[in-house]
C-alpha cells in the first residue's frame, strides 16, 4: 500500500461521479472484483463519457500499481490537460452544464439519504432542507 492506492481510490470516485455506480458494487463480492481489477469499463456502463476521460479513469483503476498514475499530481495533471482541451473545443459553459447534469442527481440522492439518516437519528424531528 502506497500513494498509488490513493490514485486508485480517486479513480473509484471519478467512476462513481461519471457513471452513478461504484466500479466494484458491494453486493457482488467487491473485494474479489477489486483484486481481479474487474469492473464494467465506462465505455460499457456510461458510453456518453468522453473517450479521453474514460482513459484517465481506466488508468487510475489499473490493478497493477505500476500501470496507474504514479502520484495524485500525475492524475490531476491528466485531468487538467483533458479539461483544458475540452474547454478549447467546447467552452467552459458546456463543460459546466455537462458536469452539473451528471453530478446533480447524485448529489440530490446523497442529500436525501443524509436527511433521512438525521431524521432517524433525531427521532423524526424535521431537518432543515438547504
Amino acid at each position: 500500500v502506497d500513494r498509488r492506492t490513493d490514485v486508485h481510490a480517486a479513480g473509484c470516485v471519478l467512476y462513481l461521479c461519471l457513471s452513478g455506480a461504484l466500479p466494484y458494487p458491494p453486493e457482488i463480492g467487491s473485494f474479489e472484483l477489486l483484486l481481479a481489477g474487474k469492473y464494467a469499463p465506462l465505455d460499457e456502463s456510461s458510453p456518453s463519457v468522453p473517450r479521453g476521460l474514460r482513459e484517465i479513469v481506466a488508468q487510475a483503476l489499473q490493478t497493477d500499481p505500476k500501470a496507474r498514475f504514479q502520484t495524485a499530481l500525475e492524475l490531476r495533471e491528466a485531468l487538467e490537460s483533458w479539461c483544458a482541451q475540452q474547454s478549447r473545443e467546447h467552452g467552459h459553459e458546456r463543460i459546466g452544464a455537462c458536469l452539473a447534469e451528471r453530478v446533480a442527481p447524485l448529489m440530490r440522492t446523497r442529500n436525501a439519504r443524509i436527511r433521512e439518516a438525521f431524521q432517524s437519528f433525531l427521532g423524526g424531528v424535521g431537518v432543515p432542507v438547504a
